[in-house]
């Protein structure tokens, strides 16, 4: 059976990247900007910023994070002459239609402006948007590349489409001190489409592995700006090659300041930006040389690395595994990052599936306890002369003392491996 889904949550068969898709010419290529506005007046400077570049930024697709938020910023698009809409998910359908077919249609003012939160998600097509404007940040890789990609079919009247960036003031401050992103939404946001079928994998016991689920808890992290750069170079591989090569052409700056005759040059925010977006992509790019390196172990080994093994590179290998699923386990881990081990080996599956299941180690624990009682046909105790008795004896010790403060979950995976008789 095949599943195609824009909101499964399992590692996938195949994935089709975004920059894969531009090469192919399936998707239109674009360009990145970023404006630069001034403090505590960013609407209204993007607002300006695309009546003065009207007939570069056609079509835009302006986001924003609430309704409230939406309605102004139409309303200063209309102040200055700028066709705008805005819509919601309370617009009716037909009103949404009207919006759709103007907003697509022959140019009626400059620019046309069409302002939404979260409705123009999957399944929106509007292959005449040329622009895409991030009013305010998006709080999901998800939502970001989704966003993106509604600007990116292929029209003839866009031979390049284009990414506005969230705004940054003179006085922003990169924010390196936590880049990961993490694979899913934050509730209410969409998915981005992706093409995947469901599977199996095999165990190196033979037995079928269940399908992991790509846990996270939390937002993006990290800086409002890298985070964003950050999720295109995971869904564009060309953006994170020119990043790491020091070719940042890709995405340019505009002085979008409505004071800015009278204020200071802004290269001294542009230096500092490239130089954070520089240190951003080799901080990716060590952790997959890194990645890289535990693949060509566990092929090498059939085994993961261990923390104590005496020789250096095993161990430094081995914490970094650690490191990974404390990460994982805080939701600090991308998407991408999550797939890439779970797709690498069996035995790193199994991993992720330790990391992702809450009750994982709840559920081996209690597989244990029912093979120790099955073959000394007594419950374990914690002075026992065996060895891997005495380990299960201490832990049921410990579990008779909790007992009434189980879960019912817990309970109910204890009850499937040993009665509670045998317990008490």
């Amino acid at each position: 059976m095949y599943y195609f889904s824009a909101t499964h949550a399992m590692q996938p068969d195949f994935e089709y990247s975004m920059g894969s898709a531009i090469e192919d010419g399936v998707l239109c290529d674009y360009d990145v900007s970023i404006p630069i506005v001034t403090e505590g007046d960013a609407k209204a400077c993007l607002a300006e910023m695309i009546r003065k570049r009207a007939g570069h930024f056609r079509r835009i697709l302006a986001y924003c994070n609430s309704v409230a938020e939406a309605k102004e910023f139409q309303k200063m698009a209309c102040e200055l002459g700028l066709a705008a809409w805005h819509i919601n998910g309370d617009t009716r359908p037909a009103e949404r239609a009207r919006v759709m077919r103007a907003f697509s249609g022959a140019l009626s003012k400059p620019a046309h402006v069409l302002v939404t939160v979260q409705v123009l998600g999957e399944g929106v097509d509007i292959p005449t948007a040329d622009t895409c404007l991030f009013v305010e940040p998006r709080s999901s890789y998800a939502s970001i590349i989704q966003a993106i990609g509604r600007v990116l079919r292929h029209h003839h009247t866009k031979p390049l489409a284009h990414v506005i960036l969230p705004a940054v003031t003179a006085g922003y401050v990169p924010g390196l001190s936590n880049l990961r992103m993490p694979a899913r939404k934050a509730q209410g946001c969409h998915r981005q489409r992706q093409h995947s079928r469901s599977h199996n994998r095999t165990a190196p016991d033979g037995k079928k592995a269940k399908q992991v689920k790509l846990k996270t808890r939390h937002s993006i992290h990290g800086g409002q700006l890298e985070r964003f750069v950050q999720t295109l170079t995971y869904a564009d591989y060309r953006v994170k090659q020119a990043l790491h090569d020091g070719r940042q052409g890709r995405i340019r700056f505009i002085d979008a300041r409505n004071d800015a005759s009278a204020g200071s040059s802004p290269m001294t925010i542009v230096r500092r930006i490239q130089h954070s977006l520089s240190q951003m992509s080799h901080t990716v790019v060590q952790w997959e040389v890194r990645l890289g390196q535990l693949q060509v172990f566990v092929a090498r080994e059939n085994r993961l690395p261990k923390q104590n093994s005496g020789g250096e590179f095993e161990t430094s290998l081995g914490h970094w595994l650690k490191n990974q699923g404390s990460l994982s386990k805080n939701g600090e881990l991308s998407q991408q990052q999550l797939r890439s081990p779970n797709a690498t080996h069996p035995l790193m599956h199994q991993r992720l599936s330790k990391w992702n299941d809450p009750l994982f180690y709840w559920n081996a624990q209690c597989q244990g306890l029912a093979v120790v009682v099955d073959r000394i046909q007594r419950i374990p105790f914690p002075d026992d002369d065996d060895q891997e008795v005495r380990a299960v004896g201490n832990w049921f010790k410990h579990l008779k003392i909790k007992l009434g403060a189980l879960t019912s979950q817990k309970l109910d995976i204890l009850k499937t491996h040993t009665s509670l008789s045998q317990i008490e």
